[in-house]
């Protein structure tokens, strides 16, 4: 027979596989519509990255032009996001728990804030790069068919 302590580990332990499962689909998430704001800016600004290669800037240079662009909105994103972490923290330890009847002492957390920090980071510049890469190839092709084609029209 199970005792009331083994059967609070089990459901702790699934309620943890389904918080992960939940959490790991929100970044997917979060990476895949970042990607599509990236592609977006990206194809907004084409006569502009065209201009600049015609210039003769780097590739990589270009590309880090956009990179610090998604770093920009992420950072954006992080504000927001810990702003709401700290408020809903805070209102769940104090006033919930004031109607609960319960007096836990609010202790700011900071390993929510550094997750949130690091994974905006990395979805920035890996959603960021994608769209670039993806986007600058297909400029690149149009922009040598318009140069061959401005040689043979002269």
């Amino acid at each position: 027979m199970k005792t009331i302590s083994d059967g609070l580990d089990e459901t702790m332990s699934f309620i943890r596989v389904v918080l992960f499962a939940f959490s790991s689909l929100a970044v997917l998430t979060s990476l895949f519509l970042f990607f599509i704001v990236m592609f977006v800016t990206i194809e907004e600004n084409r006569r502009d990255i065209i201009l600049l290669d015609y210039l003769g800037i780097s590739k990589s240079a270009i590309r880090r032009s956009f990179i610090v662009c998604g770093l920009v909105v992420s950072s954006l994103a992080f504000f927001l996001s810990g702003l709401e972490i700290i408020i809903l923290d805070y209102f769940v330890t104090h006033v919930i728990a004031g109607f609960v009847g319960t007096n836990i002492p609010y202790v700011f957390d900071y390993r929510p804030l550094a997750a949130i920090l690091a994974m905006s980071v990395v979805i920035a510049v890996a959603a960021s790069y994608a769209a670039f890469e993806k986007q600058y190839s297909s400029l690149k092709k149009q922009f040598i068919k318009v140069k061959n084609f401005a040689k043979n029209n002269r």
